[in-house]
């Protein structure tokens, strides 16, 4: 998107509405001297087609719906078409700046209730509470550690809108829009500063986590300057998890408040007993350690606690360029051999030297998705079949065909339990609903004719899947088994019998069998060997 700039004043001093400043923005914005987003080539926006959009906007203290017509522009260069946006609109969202500003306004006003403030300005107390958290959280990125808040106030609101053309700064300075609560769906570079470093971080989700520390030498001017201004869109946050729990251990050296003789006796005190790391596993640091991780931060400040990346990451040490292409070509030619026959085949060829493990060229497989499938989309499934009766059985439901009582057309559902080893239906019936009840019922009845299963495989359905049914498996000390979301084929043997259930609907519940076994007995007559 393009971001145009639409407020040059101060947001407490606006005397036009938000319908003007838009128009004003787009008429007068210039695009032979505008840079595109993606590329930053100067001068190759051209019009390409306009949408429509709602803004709810505030006029004379009421909120006003306004549908806008959103100019979009295509680059000669990299081929993108990006929106034009007047900073006075968030993106994502249908709500003006103005107006989140004056219901946030009027709910510190305490004229009346959050339910009654919310119904005057159609919204959800949710949405509010969600401004409220989204306003707090980004006036504490944007001001110094002394001017933080812990709830919204007028005065926050005042300093934020008391600065001159605020929206535009505040995006140069993070690259988001103020009080934008998400990003776009695909992925988004988003520049991290930390003092002077910059760095990137990339996925969907925003939140804010501002580092408020300083070295104690610092002035003000030099604080403002190195505040860490830390928006983070990324889950995976390790490395400043990291720095952060690095200066939680080295704080009262830093800032001089340990109660030890010496920064020495402080750092052997501290690191006397294990220590538990960010990612939850317990850790022996020596005490050179501490002073290491202490005169890095004197020296660099918070950049030197983040841990840098391995030089080799995502490069493999062991396999060489020759050997991933033949693992590339042997993967092509024969798309079912495994990893450990890659590795043989790999050593008898001589790309390959035996002392490199077979876990080497198993972890490389793994790393670029190159395991073996008949399909990649497929996924590789291996028989199995548990060794005795009862060890576990599977749970399915299927819809049967409809049937007419009383000149009422009612769907029929068919719950069935079967033994995994023998293949024997050991519970079944139909019903004309598909819930927990019914399914509770032949689970009952399974067990009081076969006794107790040590495990039931079921689906993620309400019927095999609640609290109640839980409680009644841990009672009986069944084990409670589910198979992966939107995976039918997890529980084929029971899949199969519906199936054939499907195409044999005239036939008696209690003739119902799986003719075929691995075992090579009838389910019948394995069924009698474990009683007897």
């Amino acid at each position: 998107m393009i971001r145009e700039k639409a407020i040059f004043s101060k947001l407490n001093q606006l005397n036009i509405s938000d319908q003007q400043l838009f128009d004003v923005a787009v008429s007068d914005f210039d695009p032979d001297t505008c840079a595109c987003p993606e590329c930053e080539v100067v001068g190759c926006l051209v019009g390409f087609r306009s949408y429509e959009r709602h803004m709810i906007s505030v006029d004379n203290g009421k909120r006003i719906d306004i549908r806008l017509s959103v100019p979009r522009f295509l680059c000669g260069s990299c081929g993108h078409t990006h929106a034009l946006l007047p900073d006075v609109l968030i993106p994502y969202g249908s709500y003006s700046l103005r107006f989140i500003i004056v219901v946030l306004l009027a709910y510190l006003d305490r004229a009346c209730t959050v339910a009654d403030l919310c119904e005057q300005w159609h919204i959800s107390i949710s949405t509010l509470y969600d401004w409220i958290h989204l306003f707090i959280d980004q006036h504490n990125a944007w001001c110094e550690i002394l001017e933080r808040i812990c709830w919204v106030c007028r005065k926050a609101i005042d300093s934020v809108s008391s600065v001159t053309a605020f929206p535009r700064v505040f995006f140069s300075r993070f690259h988001f829009s103020f009080l934008q609560r998400r990003q776009t769906s695909h992925t988004v570079p988003v520049l991290l500063r930390i003092g002077g470093t910059r760095l990137h971080l990339y996925n969907s989700e925003m939140y804010f986590h501002p580092f408020p520390f300083y070295p104690v030498s610092c002035n003000s001017d030099q604080r403002q300057n190195t505040l860490m201004e830390v928006i983070i869109m990324s889950a995976n946050v390790e490395p400043l998890k990291v720095a952060h729990f690095r200066f939680a251990l080295i704080a009262p050296v830093i800032q001089r408040l340990y109660p030890d003789a010496s920064e020495a006796a402080y750092n052997r005190r501290v690191t006397k007993d294990p220590i538990i790391r960010p990612n939850g596993t317990p850790y022996s640091y020596s005490p050179d350690t501490l002073e290491r991780w202490t005169g890095l931060y004197r020296k660099k400040g918070m950049d030197g606690l983040i841990p840098g990346l391995r030089k080799d990451k995502d490069i493999s040490r062991s396999l060489s360029a020759d050997a991933i292409n033949e693992i590339y070509r042997l993967r092509e030619k024969y798309p079912r051999i495994n990893g450990v026959m890659i590795h043989q085949m790999l050593i008898q060829s001589g790309f390959l030297d035996a002392k490199v493990s077979v876990r080497s060229v198993q972890r490389f497989l793994k790393e670029n998705e190159l395991k073996s499938a008949r399909n990649p989309m497929v996924v590789d499934r291996k028989a199995y079949e548990m060794p005795e009766f009862g060890c576990m059985w599977q749970a399915d439901t299927a819809y049967l065909p409809y049937i007419t009582e009383n000149g009422r057309s009612r769907r029929t559902f068919l719950i069935m339990i079967i033994d995994d080893h023998s293949k024997m239906i050991v519970g079944g019936c139909i019903f004309y609903n598909d819930n927990a009840y019914n399914y509770q019922k032949v689970l009952k009845q399974a067990i009081s004719t076969y006794g107790l299963p040590d495990k039931i495989y079921m689906d993620h359905g309400s019927s095999f899947e609640n609290e109640q049914l839980t409680l009644i498996l841990d009672s009986l000390g069944i084990v409670e088994s589910h198979a992966p979301v939107r995976d039918g084929a997890a529980k084929g043997y029971v899949k199969i019998n519906i199936t054939k259930e499907r195409l044999n609907t005239g036939r008696p519940l209690s003739s119902l069998a799986f003719p075929y076994s691995t075992i090579s007995i009838s389910p019948a007559s394995q069924f009698l060997l474990v009683e007897s």
